[in-house]
């Protein structure tokens, strides 16, 4: 569900840059008293340059990967001087205008894209995605490791988790609309039950109501499906030979999860300080995007 919300955002978020920049360039034109200049005419300039743009913008973003960024800055600055030579194509064509007064309705409206478009597009559309949706965090430590490093940049998908700190008698509490229900073995970023102010990343072992009991280094669950217990399969993210250390019997309430870090043998999770509350959910893994 989060992913849909974000792709909807997305292309809220083009067509919204696409109706502006034809706006800017109607203004623009205006300023400088071209003939014939409509909102129509600027939209199917706009339409045509945007397209042409993309076309060349692939091009450069191709020849930037495969040169391992040496031609970032020269990229940048190729495609600035070739989406100038668009627009004055273009210009040309459908406002009959010449090259200098191009130029400066190139500018006017570059000036305008720029400046006005990214605080529009990131308080009503950037913003709404960062606080509700999704979420950037850094990695803190090795108790995920091998599947997550240190200082690992991952984006948490917060659909279904939003929370709200509501402040009693000097006291923080966390409401969540669970929207979402975490699986076995998600990955989940939450509020550390002993400092809420602090961020884990584990992976969710427990669900609401069983029972998990790890013993002889394997973790057994124990819930109304499998009344008898089975040992959790965990080899697809864990090392064959990884043992989960301690003797723990614990049966969860309704709204307690059971986390356990993938670095068994150096992760503090719920082995030590106990279950997590929902409450203190904030979402799961969603991609990362930088190791």
């Amino acid at each position: 569900m989060g992913i849909i919300i974000v792709a909807i955002f997305v292309i809220v978020c083009v067509l919204f840059a696409f109706l502006l920049e034809a706006l800017w360039l109607f203004i623009a034109t205006r300023i400088f008293s071209v003939e014939g200049a409509t909102y129509r005419k600027a939209l199917r300039v706009s339409a045509l340059f945007l397209l042409i743009n993309m076309v060349v913008g692939v091009f450069i973003t191709i020849l930037i990967i495969a040169t391992n960024q040496n031609f970032l800055r020269i990229g940048i600055a190729v495609s600035v001087v070739i989406s100038f030579f668009v627009a004055n194509f273009l210009y040309k064509k459908y406002y009959q205008t010449g090259i200098g007064k191009n130029f400066l309705i190139f500018l006017v409206k570059s000036i305008f894209s720029g400046v006005v478009e990214s605080i529009v597009v990131g308080f009503l559309i950037i913003l709404p995605i960062r606080t509700f949706i999704i979420t950037p965090f850094f990695v803190n430590g090795s108790t995920m490791e091998p599947n997550f490093s240190n200082n690992q940049y991952i984006i948490v998908d917060e659909f279904g988790y939003k929370q709200t700190a509501v402040g009693e008698n000097g006291n923080m509490f966390f409401a969540v609309d669970p929207f979402l229900e975490l699986a076995r073995q998600d990955v989940t970023v939450f509020r550390y039950p002993k400092k809420p102010d602090q961020f884990f990343i584990k992976r969710v072992i427990g669900l609401p109501g069983e029972k998990v009991w790890i013993s002889d280094g394997k973790v057994t669950i124990y819930s109304k499906e499998h009344p008898a217990g089975f040992v959790l399969d965990e080899h697809a993210y864990l090392p064959s030979d990884v043992r989960t250390m301690g003797e723990i019997s614990i049966t969860l309430k309704d709204d307690e999860y059971f986390m356990l870090g993938d670095n068994r043998m150096f992760s503090s999770d719920s082995r030590s300080w106990g279950p997590v509350n929902k409450n203190l959910i904030v979402g799961k893994y969603w991609m990362t995007l930088f190791k």
